[in-house]
């Protein structure tokens, strides 16, 4: 289920339809996250991870994407190509789902105490969630039809 927005904002983040399949090879460019350093400034990155644990600020947001051992910030703020309904997607997005962001790579004034890639983040230009994870309150939680109970 794409996000109900018009294109070409609903073409910078969604929740993809099917969970994650390597059912066809891509053109795609992948980044490994442990490969993130100041050499790559300025360079446009596709990285695959969980979302270990997101901020929103204003008219931004931060995250930290995690994958193995390894973790980088992403930052994504609201101006002329990212949308409102962008930032507010990505901090809506529960802990521990699984994410594909695409970003420039760029060195912070300060360094990033909290991730293990302390010299970089990522400006995030587009995002999709690959796989939602359920909170445990969320899996406990009923919701009641009048047709039927289910559990959401």
């Amino acid at each position: 289920m794409l996000c109900h927005l018009t294109l070409p904002v609903a073409s910078l983040f969604a929740l993809l339809p099917q969970a994650i399949k390597s059912q066809k090879i891509t053109k795609k460019i992948w980044t490994s996250i442990e490969d993130l350093d100041a050499s790559k400034e300025g360079t446009e990155v596709t990285i695959r991870g969980h979302l270990q644990a997101s901020r929103a600020m204003g008219k931004g947001v931060f995250a930290v994407i995690r994958s193995s051992l390894y973790t980088v910030q992403t930052v994504c703020f609201e101006g002329e190509d990212i949308p409102k309904e962008m930032v507010g997607f990505i901090g809506k997005v529960s802990n521990e789902s699984i994410v594909d962001v695409t970003g420039v790579v760029s060195c912070p004034k300060d360094k990033v105490e909290k991730c293990t890639q302390k010299d970089v983040e990522i400006q995030v230009r587009e995002g999709r969630l690959e796989r939602k994870q359920h909170t445990v309150h969320q899996c406990s939680r009923k919701e009641r039809s009048d047709e039927f109970e289910t559990i959401i």
